[in-house]
């Protein structure tokens, strides 16, 4: 039986476009994956019809349940920036949070850090590659029901499940483009978990920071 040939929409950071690129499904296709227990890699995630976009730098280490993010968000109808890190400890329920102006604050952390896959559920549908030689594969998925769905394409590489880009699109949200870039399969610099002094406690400090979006952080957080 010969491999169907389908049309898939791949979001490509090539000047922040759609290309409609033509893949052939295999015989038997992949399977949904999940990311490696520690890495660190940037991503960048920009709306251009509400004229935002935020940078991260982001350390995963689910062998120990600690992540550490840092970024800056850009909020172009204020005309404003700002830099902040945030730091969450699963197994000491604690998460840490630095300001632009350098003040620190603690917080709870009510929740678990579950691991970070495509959702088993995810439906195939191509392996286009990029670059002429790397080879992904792309999933979609949706989560949620009614006006809380969300709309997700995830690209990742076929070999080592390293995420490339992904959209969401939401009916509070709009349309987030993700890419990311300068992945390592390793921590590098294990002090990024180092607990800052002297922060005082704030309560519900999780629903106020900046999070990135996106089906990563989706699946990175299990509530109790």
């Amino acid at each position: 039986m010969r491999a169907t040939t389908v049309i898939v929409l791949l979001a490509v950071c090539v000047a922040s476009t759609f290309a409609f690129i033509p893949v052939k499904l295999p015989k038997s296709p992949p399977t949904p994956c999940c990311l490696a227990s520690q890495y660190e890699l940037y991503q960048f995630t920009w709306d251009p019809t509400k004229r935002f976009d935020v940078g991260w730098f982001i350390a995963s280490d689910a062998t120990n349940s600690r992540v550490f993010m840092a970024g800056t968000d850009y909020n172009g109808k204020k005309q404003h920036a700002y830099n902040f890190q945030t730091l969450y400890l699963y197994d000491s329920k604690k998460m840490y949070y630095i300001d632009s102006t350098g003040s620190c604050f603690e917080g709870d952390l009510n929740s678990t850090m579950g691991q970070q896959c495509v959702p088993s559920f995810a439906s195939y549908e191509g392996s286009p590659t990029v670059g002429g030689s790397l080879v992904t594969n792309v999933f979609n998925f949706e989560v949620g029901t009614g006006k809380d769905t969300d709309y997700n394409t995830a690209v990742v590489t076929a070999t080592g499940c390293i995420p490339v880009s992904d959209i969401l699109a939401s009916e509070k949200l709009g349309v987030l483009d993700t890419t990311y870039w300068d992945y390592v399969g390793s921590i590098t610099n294990t002090s990024v978990f180092n607990i800052p002094k002297g922060c005082p406690s704030v309560q519900k400090l999780f629903e106020k920071v900046p999070k990135p979006h996106g089906w990563r952080w989706a699946h990175l957080h299990e509530e109790n």
